[in-house]
C-alpha cells in the first residue's frame, strides 16, 4: 500500500433518558425533561498504512475516563485493532454527560455507559472498514474567540468578542482530508476553549460550539467535520449565553476552517505510525486517612470527598500518582499528540516550541480526564479554582507542580519519537 487510507464516521449518542450532565444537582431536577437543544455525536476518523492503523474519536462529552477507555479498547481488541493506536477524546462540551462521576453531581448511569461502550466502539469499527484513499493536506490560520479565563475573567466578568485575551492560543490547525476515490473532503479542526457558551439556560443537552462549528462546515460542503480540542484549562470563548453565543462562535471558528483549508499544503508523506506512553504524574498534596475522618463536611462536594478518599484507604487503592497515557501519531507531514485532562494553554504552547515540528496538534480532554487539571508550576503559587477547588470535585488529590514537565518532557519525547 503506498497511499495513505482514510475512513470517517459519525454516530448519534445523545441519551434519551437520564440526560444528567454537570449542571444537575442532586435531587433539584428531573434530568428526563432536561431539553435536547442539538444532538450529540461521537466522530472517528482512521487512517490505514501498509502495515499501521490510528483512530481519532471525538464524542460530545464532558470527559472520557480510564473506565470508558478501557472498556471500549477491549472490545476493539476482539477485532484486532490494537488499544495503543486509539485516541479516545472528549470536546469538553458541559451540556452533555459527565462520565467522571463529579461529586454533588450523580454518577452517569449505568445503562448509558454501556450504550456508549457499544457505540464508540461501532464508530471506530466502522471508520476502518470505511478507509479509502485519500490524500491530506495540513494548514492553519488564527482566530480571536477565547480569553485566558485566570488573566482576563471568567464567564460572570466576560461577555464580549471585543474583551482583550490575554495568554491565549489563537491558532486553529486544519488537516483536510480528500479522498481519492469520491467521498468529497473530511476535515479535523484542532482548537483551544472551553465549551460552555450555552450556559444561560442550563441544565440542557448540546453540544456546544464545537457542535455548531462542524454542523457549519458540514453545511458547507464538507462531507465530515471532527473538532480535536486543545489545551483549554484556563480558556474560555469570549461570549457565552444560548444558541445564538453558541453558533456565533461555532461559525466564527468554522469561517476560520475554511480559510485554512484553502490555504493547506499536501502533505509530501504517506507515513502513519502511532506510539503510546505510560507516564506517572505525581500528586502533590495527599490527604492522610485520619484528615479525610475529621475533614470537614460542610457541603455534599465535601462530604463526599472525604468519603472516597477513606474508601481508598480501606480498599488499599491510595497510590502515589496517578499514570495516564500520552499518544502521538505520526500523520505524513504533521504530528497529532494526545493529553489527559484539563492542561493549562501554557503547557500546550511549551509542548509545540520544545517539539519543533510545524504541524504539531496538541489533543487534550483523552483517555483519563479522572486526573482533572494539569496546571502549570506558576499556577499553583498563585492558586485558584483550578489548583485548589477542583481536585475536591474530580475526587483527587491535588497534583504536584511537577506535573507541568511531566507533562511537557513526554508529550515532546513521544512527539519526536514518531516524527
Amino acid at each position: 500500500m503506498n497511499t495513505l487510507e482514510a475512513g470517517f464516521v459519525k454516530t448519534d449518542i445523545t441519551p434519551e433518558t437520564n440526560r444528567q450532565t454537570i449542571y444537575h444537582r442532586s435531587g433539584q431536577l428531573d434530568d428526563d425533561k432536561t431539553p435536547v437543544r442539538d444532538r450529540l455525536f461521537a466522530r472517528a476518523t482512521a487512517f490505514r498504512s501498509a502495515s499501521e492503523v490510528g483512530v481519532w474519536v471525538t464524542a460530545d462529552l464532558l470527559c472520557v475516563d480510564t473506565r470508558l477507555r478501557d472498556a471500549v479498547t477491549a472490545r476493539l481488541a476482539k477485532e484486532g485493532i490494537p488499544p495503543d493506536h486509539v485516541a479516545l477524546c472528549a470536546t469538553h462540551t458541559h451540556t452533555a454527560p459527565t462520565i467522571v462521576p463529579f461529586h454533588s453531581v450523580e454518577p452517569t448511569p449505568e445503562d448509558y455507559l454501556v450504550f456508549l461502550e457499544s457505540k464508540l466502539a461501532e464508530v471506530v469499527l466502522e471508520a476502518v472498514r470505511s478507509a479509502r484513499p485519500a490524500q491530506i493536506a495540513f494548514g492553519k490560520t488564527t482566530v480571536d474567540l477565547s480569553v485566558n479565563r485566570r488573566e482576563i475573567g471568567r464567564m460572570s466578568e466576560i461577555n464580549d468578542m471585543n474583551a482583550p485575551t490575554g495568554l491565549v492560543d489563537k491558532t486553529v490547525r486544519v488537516a483536510r482530508i480528500s479522498m481519492l476515490e469520491g467521498g468529497g473532503q473530511a476535515v479535523l479542526l484542532n482548537y483551544a476553549a472551553h465549551p460552555i457558551s450555552m450556559s444561560k439556560n442550563c441544565p440542557l443537552i448540546s453540544a456546544d460550539y464545537p457542535g455548531k462549528a462542524v454542523e457549519f462546515l458540514e453545511s458547507r460542503g464538507f462531507a465530515f467535520a471532527q473538532f480535536l480540542q486543545g489545551c483549554a484549562g484556563n480558556a474560555n470563548m469570549k461570549i457565552h449565553g444560548d444558541e445564538r453565543e453558541a453558533g456565533a462562535i461555532g461559525r466564527g471558528l468554522g469561517q476560520a476552517v475554511i480559510e485554512a483549508v484553502e490555504w493547506a499544503r499536501p502533505s509530501s508523506s504517506c507515513e502513519l505510525r502511532m506510539v503510546t506512553e505510560r507516564v506517572r504524574l505525581p500528586w502533590g498534596k495527599m490527604a492522610t486517612e485520619a484528615e479525610a475522618r475529621s475533614f470537614p463536611r460542610k457541603d455534599r462536594r465535601a462530604q463526599d470527598w472525604a468519603e472516597a478518599v477513606l474508601r481508598a484507604y480501606t480498599q488499599n487503592q491510595v497510590r502515589p500518582y496517578s499514570e495516564v497515557l500520552i499518544q502521538a501519531m505520526r500523520l505524513g507531514d504533521a504530528v497529532f499528540v494526545a493529553l489527559p485532562g484539563e492542561v493549562f494553554l501554557e503547557i500546550g504552547l511549551a509542548i509545540r516550541r520544545a517539539a519543533g515540528i510545524e504541524n504539531l496538534f496538541v489533543v487534550a480532554y483523552s483517555n483519563n480526564d479522572e486526573i482533572g487539571y494539569i496546571p502549570t508550576r506558576a499556577a499553583f503559587l498563585e492558586g485558584g479554582y483550578e489548583v485548589d477547588s477542583a481536585p475536591y470535585y474530580y475526587g483527587l488529590f491535588q497534583l504536584s507542580p511537577d506535573c507541568e514537565s511531566i507533562t511537557v518532557d513526554a508529550a515532546v519525547r513521544a512527539a519526536r519519537s514518531v516524527s
